[in-house]
């Protein structure tokens, strides 16, 4: 789920609570709802977290180093 996504859903929710929409709770259940959307996407991308990217780092040969 990308950035713009997330804020255009909580323009949507903003404005439908300002126009008499959806009530407070309605609104609440609607925001924890993008908030479980959020954390199950694997959207926001911070950059490579699988385990591929680390098995590099563990293969690394250090018995050769000289110090």
């Amino acid at each position: 789920m990308s950035t713009q996504e997330i804020t255009n859903k909580i323009r949507t929710i903003k404005d439908n609570f300002l126009q008499g929409n959806i009530s407070s709770d309605d609104t609440c259940e609607l925001l924890d709802d993008l908030c479980c959307e959020i954390e199950e996407a694997d959207g926001l991308s911070f950059g490579d977290t699988s385990d591929d990217y680390y098995t590099s780092f563990e293969e690394t040969d250090f018995t050769k180093l000289e110090i």
